[in-house]
């Protein structure tokens, strides 16, 4: 499982690059919450200015606060589902599981290997920015933890094997 955090911007362009993939049928959101939007047949425009009010109104000092991540298994080691569960425990975990928190959640279908792309605020609902100390580094502990695996005993077995190895 690979959880890929990808470049911050100021004007959510993830949102564009998602809503395309859809547009071309080779995606789907899978889940919007926190957004007041109440038509449902909104624009990627709405969507990135609804973001961006959000993420200003109470906090200005921001100055890339999209926060876009991309979970991955192998082939379709886990559906798109799973993968929605595992999401969910990945963003209470990294600060960003506030019922509140608007998210948008969306699954990929254009590699062999399932995926999620998430895009949300690098602000809370309280208006204070989300800790992104050591963020890839903590990315990589919560989605190790939520799959139960172990990294050290990984390298260990990985350096033992590559000691014990003959040709």
């Amino acid at each position: 499982m690979i959880a890929t955090i990808l470049p911050s911007s100021t004007t959510f362009h993830a949102v564009d690059y998602n809503e395309r993939k859809v547009s071309e049928g080779v995606a789907e959101l899978l889940e919007m919450k926190g957004f007041d939007l109440i038509d449902q047949n909104y624009t990627p425009e709405e969507l990135k200015q609804a973001l961006i009010d959000y993420t200003y109104q109470s906090n200005e000092r921001i100055k890339k606060p999209q926060f876009h991540l991309a979970i991955s298994c192998k082939g379709d080691e886990y559906t798109h589902e799973q993968l929605l569960e595992i999401a969910h425990k990945y963003l209470d975990e990294m600060g960003y599981g506030d019922p509140e928190q608007p998210v948008l959640i969306y699954a990929h279908h254009d590699t062999d290997n399932n995926h999620l792309h998430i895009v949300t605020s690098r602000v809370d609902p309280a208006g204070n920015k989300i800790n992104d100390h050591r963020e890839r580094v903590r990315s990589q502990e919560v989605i190790n933890r939520i799959m139960g695996e172990n990294q050290e005993q990984r390298a260990s077995d990985a350096v033992k094997k590559a000691l014990d190895y003959r040709l």
